[in-house]
């Protein structure tokens, strides 16, 4: 079993009103806290990229080996468009998985990594998502012959649609840490929030 960490990251920010894989998170950019928490999950087997689009240049800089740089020259048609370019580069790489993790899912743990990571390995044919908050999302594991699927969703929509489609086998992994993520600075500053009153101890 050969996986492809892929952190997408290729986003714009509009909502956020600026570059948030710079965002200061407990004293690193929020893209680097991402590639950081993956590596310390120290998976067996892998191989990591980051998906970048809006800002390429800038955001590049944030990525650190063993991260390569994976550019996503249609980011402006939304996550799916992202997602494509990790399957693309999965494929190039012939791994026979894929894992898909948001870059703005600054609550993760490398726990959170390795759980989902374990149930591939135990369910190499079944697609492997977090649940939380009575939904399925990402972090994702998607076995290549999902590939296909992937390739052919709605830019805009994401992967959803492949996650929850019945057809296929699916293993549920309770990650309620996957619900939060970083939209907005109102977010941000409830993030901020929350460590200082956890007495400067990031939550993670």
């Amino acid at each position: 079993m050969k996986t492809l960490v892929a952190i997408l990251a290729a986003g714009e920010s509009s909502r956020f009103g600026g570059r948030k894989q710079f965002a200061d998170i407990h004293g690193q950019p929020l893209l680097q806290r991402a590639q950081n928490t993956v590596l310390r999950a120290d998976l067996a087997d892998c191989e990591h990229c980051v998906v970048v689009g809006a800002f390429a240049q800038e955001v590049s800089t944030l990525v650190k080996p063993p991260f390569s740089v994976v550019n996503n020259p249609n980011w402006q048609n939304g996550i799916g468009a992202s997602i494509k370019c990790a399957v693309n580069e999965a494929i190039e790489r012939q791994c026979s998985h894929l894992l898909l993790v948001l870059g703005d899912q600054l609550a993760l743990t490398e726990d959170d990594i390795q759980l989902l990571h374990a149930n591939a390995i135990a369910h190499p044919d079944s697609l492997i998502c977090a649940k939380y908050e009575n939904t399925l999302g990402v972090p994702a594991i998607f076995p290549a012959d999902r590939f296909a699927q992937l390739i052919a969703i709605d830019d805009k929509k994401g992967a959803k649609c492949v996650i929850h489609d019945n057809q296929y086998a699916r293993v549920e992994v309770a990650l309620e840490r996957a619900k939060h993520d970083l939209d907005t600075q109102e977010a941000l500053r409830c993030w901020t929030m929350s460590v200082v009153n956890n007495n400067d101890k990031d939550p993670t």
